[in-house]
């Protein structure tokens, strides 16, 4: 007894020895098995984030992550993305089984992608039951079609970007043994964000891009000159209307702008007056628009209206100048100024007819009464009196013609009181020797 006793006394701390070992080992091994699964989740993270980052074409770049999560993270992978009109649109779909690749849910339904994009919360299902399947299923053929993918767990978490739900990620485990926990919740979370970033940035990427397009359109077709240049004055760039007005080829980028188009007598000043701005923020043009000569590139000046802005970049301010070539503008001033003189001479011209008229046809009606009474004796001083009244008869017509050459549409033709023989029949008894020439 005393020799069974020593014998155990002696086995006790070994045996110990050997459960303190063997729970150390199992201890360290635990311990690398989460460290190899933490560099696993680092690295899936890494390679999902090279995915995303190679393209801007976010679909493609999705599917590819997708691809990417199965079967690392689960055995069935889909994105929904939210369209610009509210449409859910599935962009990419990834299972270890491609004949069941295709699982949809309806928008209404209690679980899953559709109560994500509504609520912006992750959703996690450590196990799926049939009820599930059938509170999400269309109908009895849909609910087989979900039964037939053989989901045991799942997790959906949304796709969130500047306080917006822009889509959702889904996962499903087929396998008993993967069954759904906090850590994959916090991993599928990461990757979403992940992916929300690079979507939120392709989107922001076309968006300017489709911008810069239309802004590149209309500065393209407009009908002014457009030009920017920098703070050394120097040409950036410049639209075709001003390669046009100002006879710039595209060699002109890079340029002295005041060289260019500025005229010699100005030039001084507007150098001034930049190095001024730049130096003390005076501006006296900015924002305003202005008269002022041009040249163009064979020498030749004309006016223009200006208007200049200034853009803020990393690399200094840019200044826009909008150039209206006022040419035929002047021309049309010019035009309409000699039509208004036009009118004026013919107001002036219809006025003296008509107050020359009326005495005309009394002095007329009255040489043909006097002609009777003094007989052939005074006839030479009548025939004088009458070529004197021809004359002014023919001055009354030349006005008239200045009427009729203003070809205002509300006076075609000459007034009736220009017409002499009616207003010479009308003062005389005897219209038969009243002849005097047409008017």
């Amino acid at each position: 007894m005393t020799w069974f006793v020593a014998v155990c006394r002696w086995l006790l701390p070994r045996a110990h020895e050997r459960q303190r070992t063997a729970a150390a080992l199992l201890e360290a091994k635990i311990a690398r098995a989460r460290a190899e699964a933490a560099e696993q989740r680092v690295a899936f993270l890494a390679e999902a984030s090279r995915a995303l980052s190679s393209s801007l074409e976010y679909e493609a770049t999705l599917s590819s992550v997708s691809r990417l999560a199965v079967p690392y993270l689960a055995d069935w992978c889909a994105v929904d993305i939210v369209q610009g009109d509210g449409a859910v649109h599935r962009v990419a779909v990834a299972h270890v089984d491609p004949s069941k690749v295709r699982v949809a849910v309806a928008p209404d339904a209690p679980y899953g992608v559709a109560r994500v994009l509504r609520t912006g919360r992750s959703e996690l299902y450590p196990k799926v039951t049939d009820d599930m399947l059938a509170a999400v299923a269309r109908d009895a053929a849909h609910l087989e079609t979900l039964r037939r993918a053989g989901l045991r767990s799942g997790m959906c978490v949304p796709m969130s970007a500047r306080g917006r739900t822009i889509g959702a990620i889904a996962f499903g485990s087929t396998r008993p043994a993967r069954s759904y926990g906090a850590e994959d919740l916090a991993l599928a979370e990461e990757l979403a964000q992940r992916a929300a970033f690079a979507v939120d940035n392709a989107r922001l990427y076309d968006e300017l891009r489709h911008r810069e397009g239309r802004q590149r359109a209309i500065v393209e077709t407009a009908p002014d000159s457009i030009i920017t240049i920098d703070s050394a004055g120097r040409i950036v760039d410049f639209n075709p209307a001003a390669g046009r007005t100002f006879g710039l080829a595209r060699e002109a980028v890079g340029r002295d702008l005041v060289e260019l188009i500025v005229p010699p007598a100005l030039r001084a000043a507007h150098r001034q007056g930049l190095a001024r701005y730049l130096d003390t923020g005076e501006a006296r043009i900015l924002g305003r628009r202005v008269e002022m000569p041009a040249v163009r590139a064979d020498g030749s000046e004309f006016p223009i209206e200006l208007a200049v802005t200034r853009v803020v970049t990393p690399a200094g301010p840019l200044f826009t100048a909008y150039v209206r070539d006022l040419s035929e503008h002047k021309r049309s001033e010019a035009v309409r100024e000699t039509e208004t003189a036009l009118r004026s001479v013919s107001a002036l011209a219809a006025a003296a007819a008509h107050e020359i008229n009326n005495p005309l046809s009394v002095v007329l009606a009255q040489t043909n009464i006097l002609a009777r009474e003094v007989g052939v004796p005074g006839r030479r001083r009548i025939d004088a009196i009458r070529a004197a009244t021809a004359r002014i008869a023919q001055i009354v017509t030349d006005m008239g013609h200045i009427v009729r050459l203003e070809q205002v549409p509300s006076r075609p033709h000459l007034p009736d009181m220009l017409d002499l023989r009616r207003s010479t029949s009308d003062a005389t008894p005897d219209p038969t020797k009243s002849r005097m020439p047409d008017a």
